[in-house]
C-alpha cells in the first residue's frame, strides 16, 4: 500500500506431463501488525505470465474484556462462520440469520438492534397483538440486544430549516403526512414499550432521518416514547466530521428546538457506508476509523464499523460496496481489517472523555477513559 518492497522471493518449479502439480508455501517474516499486500506471479520460459494480488493482515491476540455491552456492529452478507474473523475484529454485534445468542454464545455475538418490525395494524391493539409474538421471540433469541429502530428507511419530508432560525413552508399534504406517520410511530412506540420495556427506541433511522423526525416532533410525539434519534447517513467521500458529526449535531439541535431536551443521536445497524472506489483503500480505512472515532465521542449507543465481506452478488456495484474483506471465495484483508482490529482493541470499554486543545480549528484530539 506504501509502495515499499518488504520481501521478494521466487521458486522454479519443473513439470514432466500435464496435468501434474506443484505446491509451494510462503513463510512471510513480517512481525509489525498492519495490512500486507502481496503480488504472486507465475510465468514460464516462453513468456507466459499470469498474476495474482492477494493480501494479509498481522494483528495482536485479543485482548478485549467487553462482551455484550460493546457498541461495536458490522453487517453480514450472508457468511455463516463467521464467529472466528468477528472476534479477531473485536465485532460483539451483528446480523445472525436465523442464529440465536445461543447458537454463538462462544463469540459474544447479539444484534445491533432489534429490526424495525413493519405492521398491517392500525389500531394499538391491533399493533401490539401483531407486536407480541415477533418481540417475544426475539427478546428469547437475543436477550442482550437493548435497542429497537422505530421506522427504517421511511421516507422523509421538507428540510427543517428551523435549525437555521427560519420556518419550514408546509403544504396541506405535508401536515396530512405528519399525523400519519406520527400515529404510525405512536402505536408502534407504545407496542414496544409495553411488551419490552427495557428496550430503548431510537426513531428515525433513515438516509433523511431529520426531514422524518421533525415530521413527529411538529406534532408533538410523546417524549417518553423516543430515547434515541437514529441516523443512517451515508459518507461516501466525505469527511468524518461533516458526515458524522455535522449530522449527529442536525439531529441533537432539531431535538432541541422543539422541546426534546436529551434525546441524543445514535447510528443504526445500516450507517456511513464508505465508498472505497472513490476513497481508495487506505483513506477508506483512515474515514471509517475517524467515523467510529466520532460516533464514540457523540456516545452513539452502536457504532456500525463496515461489512464482513464485499457483496458476492451485484450489489457489490452500490454505494455498499466497501468491507473488511474481500468478496468470497478469496477473503483477503482489506486495509481496514488491521484498523478496525487496532480501535476495537486500543478503546475496549473507553468512553469519550473531552477534546484535548490542540491550538488549531481543523486538527483535533478526542481523549478517552478506559477503566480507572
Amino acid at each position: 500500500m506504501d509502495g515499499n518492497e518488504l520481501e521478494k522471493g521466487s521458486r522454479r518449479f519443473k513439470f514432466s506431463k500435464a496435468g501434474e502439480k506443484a505446491v509451494h508455501q510462503v513463510a512471510y517474516g513480517q512481525k509489525q501488525f498492519g495490512w500486507y499486500g502481496v503480488s504472486f506471479k507465475l510465468a514460464d520460459d516462453e513468456g507466459g505470465e499470469i498474476r495474482h494480488d492477494a493480501a494479509f493482515a498481522l494483528v495482536d491476540a485479543d485482548k478485549r474484556k467487553a462482551g455484550y455491552e460493546s457498541p461495536y456492529f458490522i453487517w453480514n452478507y450472508g457468511l455463516t462462520e463467521v464467529g472466528d474473523i468477528l472476534k479477531t475484529l473485536g465485532v460483539r454485534r451483528t446480523l445472525l440469520g436465523k442464529r440465536s445468542e445461543a447458537d454463538v454464545a462462544d463469540y459474544t455475538l447479539t444484534l445491533g438492534q432489534y429490526p424495525y418490525l413493519h405492521t398491517k395494524g392500525k389500531t394499538e391493539a391491533e399493533v401490539l397483538a401483531e407486536f407480541e409474538p415477533r418481540i417475544k421471540e426475539l427478546r428469547a433469541k437475543y436477550p442482550h440486544c437493548n435497542q429497537a429502530l422505530i421506522f427504517h428507511e421511511s421516507g422523509g419530508g421538507p428540510y427543517p430549516v428551523e435549525i437555521f432560525g427560519e420556518k419550514t413552508a408546509l403544504t396541506d399534504e405535508d401536515i396530512v403526512r405528519d399525523r400519519e406517520m406520527t400515529e404510525r410511530a405512536i402505536v408502534m412506540a407504545k407496542a414496544w414499550r409495553k411488551l419490552a420495556p427495557d428496550v430503548t427506541l431510537a426513531v428515525g433511522n433513515s438516509g433523511t432521518s431529520i426531514r422524518l423526525l421533525a415530521r413527529l416532533f411538529r406534532q408533538k410525539y410523546p417524549r417518553e416514547l423516543i430515547d434515541f434519534t437514529g441516523d443512517e447517513g451515508s459518507g461516501g467521500s466525505v469527511p468524518s466530521e461533516r458526515a458524522v458529526s455535522g449530522a449527529f449535531w442536525s439531529l441533537r439541535e432539531l431535538a432541541r428546538i422543539y422541546g426534546y431536551e436529551g434525546v441524543e443521536p445514535t447510528a443504526c445497524y445500516e450507517w456511513s457506508t464508505r465508498r472505497i472506489r472513490q476513497n481508495g483503500p487506505r483513506k477508506n480505512a483512515e474515514y471509517r476509523i475517524r467515523d467510529a472515532l466520532v460516533a464514540l465521542a457523540w456516545n452513539s449507543r452502536l457504532v456500525p464499523l463496515t461489512t464482513v465481506c464485499e457483496s458476492p452478488s451485484a450489489y457489490f456495484n452500490t454505494v455498499w460496496a466497501e468491507a473488511a474483506l474481500t468478496r468470497p471465495p478469496l477473503l483477503y484483508p482489506l486495509p481496514v481489517f488491521p484498523a478496525i482490529a487496532t480501535l476495537t482493541q486500543v478503546l475496549d470499554g473507553a468512553k469519550f472523555a473531552r477534546l484535548i486543545p490542540t491550538g488549531s480549528a481543523t486538527v483535533y484530539a478526542l481523549e478517552f477513559v478506559r477503566g480507572r
